[in-house]
């Protein structure tokens, strides 16, 4: 999780070369009434994956090359290869286009070319560049497609790392903001900023203010804010880039807006979804799977435990879910939307829309498999198995009989 307070191991250096200069700002998070958007059923299509991948990249034992600890990203290049960040390893890897693996690039540290929060930037990484963002040392770096970094600069917003972040394929960064603790116990929503920098550049341009950030809940004593975390099936900020501009949503809803550079809102997209409302049934199966845990540990005093923990849980949680967890830009066109997944829910939902908006088709996942990205006719997933082995899974998508 990226860190809320900035990381001892910033050095004044970056803090100097990053002190951004804030231009402009656009609308209040509340968007543009003035583009209403058309509302539209669920389409008759339904998208699946084929029965077998199409690459498949990892094992459970072999070559350290192989092993894939903690992806957090990935991206399918132009000649079928694939980028992809490991966390786990601190490392940058790219296999070709049968899942041979190509080089490795990166190592535990502060240095150039190292990690220590390394993610993917999926977004505005293509056949030129491969781009991260470390979340600890708060730096983009760029690699070259035989593993050469060729840019290596910090990037913070606000004093620290951005809390949600996205580029566009020309490598703008879209980001948001983190939140201020609150000085009530409960819970309550953070009002973000939603911003951009051009790559390289440390000039923002804030496109909103007081965006509704994450559902969080905050701890207090004596009057004294002592931290927040989120909360428990909370909405939060996802952002979406372009090289047109951006998608904007905070959950709220089953709609998104799409903002120019100017933050102006351009379109609104809206779409009939699940009903919200958090029930009775949904809270059992958090009840079970929280006393799962408990009774698991074994022990004498795991009963008053995990009740001393339920009774607080049980009072932090909302009374309606958030419409959406995620949304992906693909660099083929279109806009992916993923449906927040409900308690004891099996399969993960993706909703596909066209460049023009239109729904035209939806596809589910076994809830281990993650989209990491996705082209017209395929998807890129994070597969974890039973036993917590992660591997990268390419598949065919195929329109449902």
């Amino acid at each position: 999780m990226p860190r809320h307070t900035p990381s001892v191991r910033a050095t004044v250096a970056w803090t100097a070369l990053v002190s951004v200069l804030v231009v402009g700002c656009g609308p209040t998070g509340n968007g543009d009434a003035q583009v209403p958007g058309v509302l539209q059923a669920r389409p008759a299509a339904t998208l699946q994956v084929g029965e077998t991948p199409s690459l498949l990249i990892g094992v459970q034992e072999g070559p350290d090359e192989y092993l894939l600890h903690d992806i957090e990203g990935a991206a399918r290049l132009s000649d079928g290869s694939v980028a992809v960040a490991v966390r786990g390893s601190h490392q940058v890897r790219k296999y070709d286009s049968s899942g041979q693996h190509l080089w490795t690039q990166g190592r535990s540290g502060e240095g150039p070319g190292e990690y220590q929060g390394v993610m993917l930037l999926r977004g505005c990484t293509g056949d030129e560049a491969i781009a991260t963002y470390d979340i600890y040392n708060r730096r983009v770096t760029k690699l070259d497609g035989d593993g050469r970094v060729f840019a290596d600069y910090p990037f913070v917003f606000e004093g620290t790392q951005p809390h949600t972040m996205d580029c566009s394929p020309s490598g703008r960064l879209v980001f948001s903001g983190w939140g201020r603790l609150s000085e009530t116990a409960g819970p309550h929503r953070w009002k973000v900023p939603v911003a951009f920098a051009d790559s390289g550049e440390s000039t923002v341009k804030v496109l909103r203010r007081d965006v509704p950030g994450q559902d969080r809940v905050s701890q207090v004593e004596d009057g004294r804010p002592l931290g927040d975390g989120p909360r428990v099936w909370g909405r939060r900020t996802v952002l979406g880039a372009t090289d047109d501009g951006a998608w904007v949503g905070t959950g709220d809803g089953y709609e998104l807006e799409f903002v120019d550079w100017d933050g102006a809102t351009i379109r609104r997209l809206r779409w009939e979804g699940p009903e919200l409302a958090v029930t009775a049934a949904h809270i059992d199966v958090l009840r079970e799977a929280i006393r799962a845990q408990y009774r698991g540990r074994g022990g004498a005093d795991w009963r008053p435990a995990f009740q001393q923990r339920w009774d607080g849980e049980r009072e932090m949680l909302p009374t309606v879910f958030p419409a959406y967890s995620s949304i992906l830009v693909p660099r083929s066109g279109g806009l992916w939307v993923e449906s927040f997944r409900r308690p004891g829910q099996e399969n993960r939902e993706w909703w596909v829309f066209s460049d023009e908006g239109a729904w035209t088709g939806t596809l589910s996942l076994p809830a281990r498999m993650a989209v990491l990205d996705a082209g017209a006719d395929w998807v890129l997933v994070r597969d974890t198995d039973e036993l917590g082995i992660q591997r990268l899974a390419e598949y065919q998508l195929v329109v449902s009989p």
